[in-house]
């Protein structure tokens, strides 16, 4: 019995420093895509400005553990400037562009956003960092279909 209380711990031991060695990496690789896209911003000054990004966007891109909202949690993934699929035929938008998106809305602390097709989830985690509330809602092929009757426009509007 001894014995086996031994290996149950160390195999936990072992699970919590995988998870710390993995979080290490996650904190790292999220900080080399903050700076990807503070460089962008350099090279695209014309759109956002001299000033580039501000540093409500930029610490929301650094908190938000992108990695949480896709299947595939690997990290180096994860946090590669780039699209990825996240099921359905969708994908979980580039880090740039979420920060684009985010910088443009200009979302202030005192601010209730609305967010229509949520997705991943991964733009309205960092909308609440910025605002005081975030509402969103997903849409889903694989939701019953309202009855024929409706139009195209009562559709969408559901």
């Amino acid at each position: 019995m001894k014995t086996l209380l031994l290996l149950v711990l160390s195999m936990a031991a072992a699970a919590r420093d995988a998870t710390a060695q993995e979080d290490v990496q996650c904190v790292r690789d999220r900080a080399a895509m903050v700076e990807t896209i503070k460089d962008y911003a350099r090279s695209r000054a014309p759109v956002l400005g001299q000033q580039g990004f501000s540093e409500r966007v930029l610490e929301a891109m650094r908190q938000t553990k992108r990695h949480l909202f896709m299947s595939e949690r690997s990290c180096s993934v994860a946090y590669a400037d780039r699209p990825l699929p996240i099921g359905l035929g969708q994908t979980i938008s580039q880090p740039f562009i979420v920060a684009l998106m985010t910088q443009l809305a200009e979302v202030a602390p005192d601010h209730v956003v609305l967010e229509v097709g949520t997705g991943s989830g991964y733009q309205a985690a960092i909308l609440a960092h910025l605002a005081r509330k975030v509402c969103t809602s997903r849409l889903s092929r694989h939701w019953p279909r309202p009855p024929r009757k409706h139009s195209e426009t009562s559709r969408m509007t559901m």
